[in-house]
């Protein structure tokens, strides 16, 4: 094979992005020829087949694993053992449901006080009487189990009990009121 001479302009040039060989001294090619097989090389007739590593390779032979129980391991020398459990944030105890259902109950009665016109208190005060109730039996509770929630019993027995005064005072004043109108006929009432 031929190389064309680096120095002569009218030899074609590679294009750009492509490889060129590189060039080849004197025509002397000194270099042993290495000639590879097509196909594979058989191997010896007198050898037979070897399956795995030879003798004497590979890991040497280990004991049978021996089964117990498994080793304990403990604090390091000089530290005092961990606590069995530690929840990551302290748990706080549930807030009482008469609780809330007390002061909720006398808070409704409480603002519905000026409506209880509308159908004579039949709803704002036995709301504040339940509302009141339900404060009692919630303290009685609170006693008994580890619970928040004593402040709101106390403020629904509070607040169910201005709700009862206020809802009677609301009803007496709309029925004196009523006593001294007069009607068209002139009926005042008496």
């Amino acid at each position: 094979m031929t190389y064309p001479d680096p120095n002569d302009s009218s030899a074609p040039r590679p294009t750009p992005g492509g490889h060129e060989a590189p060039p080849i001294e004197s025509g002397s090619n000194s270099g042993p020829v290495l000639d590879f097989p097509s196909a594979p090389v058989p191997p010896p007739y007198n050898m037979p087949p070897q399956f795995g590593p030879p003798p004497g390779y590979g890991p040497p032979p280990y004991p049978p694993p021996q089964f117990g129980p498994p080793p304990q391991f403990g604090p390091p020398m000089g530290y005092p053992q961990p606590p069995m459990y530690s929840p990551a944030y302290p748990t706080q105890p549930a807030t009482n449901g008469m609780a809330i259902g007390s002061l909720v109950t006398s808070i409704v009665s409480l603002v519905g006080a000026p409506f209880s016109l509308m159908c004579f208190g039949v709803i704002t005060i036995p709301a504040s009487i339940v509302g009141a109730v339900l404060g009692i039996v919630a303290l009685n509770q609170l006693k008994q189990r580890p619970q928040n929630g004593r402040g709101l019993a106390i403020a629904g027995i509070a607040v169910g009990g201005v709700a009862l005064v206020v809802n009677i005072v609301v009803l007496v004043l709309f029925g004196y009121a009523l006593s001294q109108s007069t009607h068209p006929s002139g009926y005042t009432g008496v």
